[in-house]
Parts: C-alpha cells; sequence; structure tokens
C-alpha cells in the first residue's frame, strides 16, 4: 500500500518533468519563436529608452518673416533645435504650406507684419504655426516645442519691459516730486500730489511677471526619486510578457493538439499535471523577459530597490495569468496564425488601457471599473507595487487566477 502511494506521486512527477523538458526542447528547436522570445524585449526596451532621451537633432522649420525686422531676426536665431531656413516673400506661405506637405518642413512659421511694432506698442503679437495634422504626436508636440522655445526671447521682452516701467516711472515720480514742492507742502493739490505719488510707487514695484503670469504652476511628483526610466519598466515588462505569452502558449497547445500530445494526456497523466507543467515552462520564460528587461533598464541608469522572494511570487503569478489566457486561446484558435491575431487582438486593446498612454481617470466612469478587473492592469499595479515601491504583493491576481485556471482545465479536458 505504502509502495502504491509513493508511485502515484512518482509517476506524475516524471510526468511533470516530460511535459516541461517536451516544452524547453520545443522552444529551443523553433528558432524563430526563439528569436522573436529573446529579441522583441530587447528593441521594445530600446526604442522605449530612445524616445525618452531623444537626440537633439534638429527640427526643419520653413519661415516666412513679413515683418522683417532686427528684432525677429534675433528672435529665429535664438530658437533652440530648430533648422531654420527663410522663404522669399512673395506668395511665401503658399509655398510654406506646400514644402510642409512635400515633407522638406516638418514645422511652418508665419511672422505677420507689425508684430514688432505690436510689442514696442505693448500690444500682444501672435505667431503663426503650420504642421501636418494628421502626424497626431507631431500636432501634440508642435504648440509645446515652439512655446519652449521661444521662452528665452519672451523672458527677454518681459525684462525689457520691467526695465522700461521701471524707468518711465521713475522720471515721473521725479517730475511729482518737483510739482509736490512748488505746491508748498501744503493745501488739496498738494494732498492730491501726494496720493498720485504713492500709486506711481505702488505701480514701481510692481512685478510685471504677475501682469503676464499671474499664477505660477510648479508640478512635483510624489515620487521624486523615481525617473522615467525607473517607472516605464512597472508598465513595459508586464505589456511585452503578456503578448508574448499569450502568443506562445497559444501556439504550444495548437501544436500539442496537432501532434496528438494532448490526447495522450488522458491516459498518461492528468490535465492538471499537463496545464502545471505549462506554468513552469512559461513562468521561466517570464523570469527571462525580467532580467532582460531588467538588465537593460540597469545600464540606462534605473537604480531599483525591491525583495527578491517578491519578485518571483510577481512573474509566478504573472506568468499563471498569461498562460492561462493563451492556453484558452491556443483552445479556441484553428491554427497557429488565427492564434498570433487573437493574441494581438486580446493585447492591444488591454495595452491601451494600461494607463501608459492614456491616463485612468480620464476615461468614463464604466471603463474605469472594468479596467480595475483587467489582467494587464493588475499586472501593471503589482509590478508597481513590488517593484518600485517594494511593497508586498498582494492576492488580486491570485484570485483572477483561480476562475482562468477552472475556465482552462473544462476547455482542455472537453477537446480531449
Amino acid at each position: 500500500m505504502i509502495k502504491k502511494k509513493m508511485k502515484f506521486p512518482l509517476r506524475y512527477g516524471r510526468k511533470f518533468y516530460g511535459h516541461l523538458k517536451k516544452d524547453l526542447m520545443l522552444f529551443y528547436n523553433r528558432k524563430k519563436y526563439l528569436y522573436i522570445f529573446l529579441f522583441f524585449p530587447v528593441v521594445i526596451a530600446g526604442l522605449f529608452l530612445f524616445l525618452l532621451s531623444p537626440t537633439t537633432a534638429s527640427m526643419g522649420v520653413g519661415v516666412c518673416d513679413f515683418d522683417q525686422t532686427p528684432e525677429t531676426q534675433e528672435m529665429l536665431t535664438d530658437l533652440d533645435d530648430f533648422d531654420i531656413v527663410r522663404l522669399e516673400a512673395e506668395n511665401c506661405t503658399e509655398n510654406l504650406k506646400s514644402k510642409i506637405m512635400e515633407g522638406e518642413f516638418e514645422l511652418g512659421l508665419k511672422i505677420p507684419e507689425g508684430f514688432t511694432q505690436n510689442i514696442e506698442n505693448l500690444e500682444q503679437a501672435s505667431l503663426i504655426t503650420y504642421h501636418d495634422n494628421t502626424d497626431i504626436a507631431l500636432s501634440r508636440m508642435v504648440s509645446w516645442k515652439v512655446d519652449s522655445s521661444l521662452n528665452p526671447y519672451r523672458r527677454g521682452i518681459i525684462d525689457g519691459l520691467n526695465e522700461e516701467l521701471k524707468q518711465r516711472l521713475s522720471v515721473a515720480r521725479r517730475s511729482i516730486d518737483t510739482a509736490e514742492q512748488l505746491t508748498g507742502g501744503s493745501g488739496p493739490l498738494h494732498e492730491k500730489i501726494v496720493e498720485i505719488d504713492r500709486d506711481l510707487e505702488r505701480i514701481e514695484e510692481l512685478d510685471t511677471d504677475f501682469i503676464v503670469n499671474p499664477i505660477k504652476t510648479d508640478s512635483r511628483g510624489l515620487h521624486y526619486e523615481l525617473s522615467m526610466e525607473h517607472i516605464s519598466i512597472a508598465f513595459l515588462y508586464p505589456i511585452i510578457t503578456l503578448f508574448l505569452i499569450l502568443m506562445l502558449a497559444s501556439i504550444s497547445i495548437i501544436y500539442d493538439d496537432k501532434t496528438g500530445f494532448i490526447t495522450r494526456v488522458k491516459t498518461s497523466t492528468t490535465v492538471l499535471t499537463y496545464i502545471f507543467s505549462k506554468i513552469l515552462f512559461f513562468f521561466i520564460l517570464s523570469a527571462v523577459i525580467f532580467v532582460i528587461f531588467f538588465g537593460i533598464f540597469l545600464l540606462a541608469g534605473a537604480s531599483l530597490s525591491f525583495n527578491l522572494t517578491e519578485v518571483v511570487k510577481l512573474i509566478f503569478l504573472v506568468s499563471i495569468t498569461n498562460s492561462l489566457i493563451g492556453m484558452l486561446i491556443g483552445d479556441v484558435a484553428e491554427n497557429e496564425g488565427i492564434a498570433i491575431l487573437m493574441s494581438l487582438f486580446i493585447s492591444f486593446p488591454l495595452m491601451l488601457l494600461s494607463g501608459l498612454f492614456f491616463p485612468l481617470q480620464n476615461m468614463p466612469y464604466i471603463v474605469q471599473r472594468v479596467v480595475e478587473i483587467l489582467p494587464l492592469h493588475l499586472q501593471i499595479e503589482a509590478t508597481k507595487s513590488v517593484i518600485l515601491f517594494n511593497q508586498p504583493l498582494g492576492m488580486t491576481l491570485l484570485y483572477l487566477n483561480i476562475p482562468l485556471l477552472l475556465f482552462t482545465v473544462y476547455f482542455i479536458r472537453r477537446n480531449i
């Protein structure tokens, strides 16, 4: 009786090892999947870090300067990160638009006649920018980039205005002092002059920055010690792991179904043993992805402090969730191509709702509540908790995996 009890776990332990070894060897032999798995995280992490720290390559800007004053020439010279090209005045606006459409310039800048005169008269002067608004990323960047580049020139105008205002007020106050002396220091006229002098003194002390920008915002992140290199790994690791594991897990199920391996599972082992061997295999792959990402971000200057035990638990729960969803996809899909498309179909919306591209707080209330229970959102929140804040892993992901496991067992058993 004791021997039978010992043989039972030993038998399924060997089967478990056999399933795991089969998946490892198959993954190694199918080189295209191995290369995709290894290079995809490297490429995504490299591109993301590159975009976080873009080169200082100048943006081509065509300029129609209808004002043609030394001030506008100085303004254009001081613009940083712009490759300025001045166009001829004749048909300038039409030529500028045409060159932007042809891709010769990324941005067009039109300086209307009277621009400098408006500034000298203390009137608001305007610049007109042209860009291809079908390029969404460029459209979002244009106004910010132009404004930030004009800040030094704008600062110079404000400083000049402040100095000129103080000089004129100083002259006016000297005239007031002379008038005050002429009044003999008494009488209604003297009191009125004193009142005017006080008003001028107040205006003289007025900071022109207050007129231009009465409220200054100083944006400060609560976690100032975390740079974007730190934060982005909490988003990128779950997103890339989700896509890769969904694709590989679904393809693995389809392959086992085509070769009749799943059918043999019923006679030689249990469905749970088969599923757990898959989970362990994809846990190994998820751990490799984490090591790749962490190594790249470490080289980029990220410095993270976390509990290794919690990280292992995180990777394990993430791999369980993704591998179970992937196995469900493989059970439904007819072939590998359909499985990859279904993996993309699931991954892409989850990625858009992850908070990496659009803030969750701006979404409708119902969408927010739905997003909060989606697998990728839960994985990102768990990764942030463990990797960024060095906190223990919660149980939410574990609760999510219980129904996923039951569904996976049911569907695989049904198809055996």
